[in-house]
């Protein structure tokens, strides 16, 4: 049967074409184990493209380490001559140093505003995030798996933002 998944292209402008980049999670998905073994000759069926994560302006984003490329794509969107890059800032949630993907990529473009958390086992992000996140007047976009989304939200509304200023991906 038909299979249907969420994958993020990167926009490579003046490209004719582009690469897959498959983090293959055994048991995640059916479409990321298919990928991973497609022969070179075969062939995928890529519907319309959508934004999955809508830009209000600077912030921080959290984001869930597979959903990096969701959020690389829209700071790569980002126009230096009306937007200060340096008014971002980005929390990278990995279960560790090898799950890291894009990591020279993000340093390039934010610099030490990019950060990762090594958080293994550890699920209680309202400790994590009370440690890292100081200002509450700022945008929060959260982007990861539902789960993910509903932990942040529920960790930082506890920390005192309002829920006009944190935005998902959903």
């Amino acid at each position: 049967g038909l299979e249907v998944d969420t994958f993020t292209i990167i926009d490579v402008s003046g490209s004719s074409f582009f690469d897959i980049i498959v983090k293959n999670c055994p048991s995640d998905s059916k479409i990321s184990d298919y990928l991973s073994i497609i022969d070179t000759n075969g062939s995928i069926f890529i519907s319309e493209a959508w934004d999955a994560q809508e830009y209000k302006g600077p912030g921080l984003f959290i984001v869930e380490n597979i959903f990096i490329p969701r959020i690389l794509n829209v700071l790569k969107k980002i126009n230096p001559d009306s937007v200060n890059i340096s008014n971002h800032k980005l929390l990278l949630f990995n279960d560790s140093k090898a799950d890291v993907l894009f990591d020279s990529e993000m340093k390039n473009i934010l610099g030490t505003n990019y950060k990762n958390i090594y958080y293994g086992n550890q699920f209680d992000y309202y400790s994590i995030l009370k440690k890292r996140v100081y200002n509450l007047d700022q945008k929060i976009y959260i982007c990861g798996t539902y789960k993910f989304e509903k932990n942040i939200m529920t960790a930082l509304l506890n920390i005192g933002f309002n829920k006009e200023q944190i935005h998902t991906g959903k």
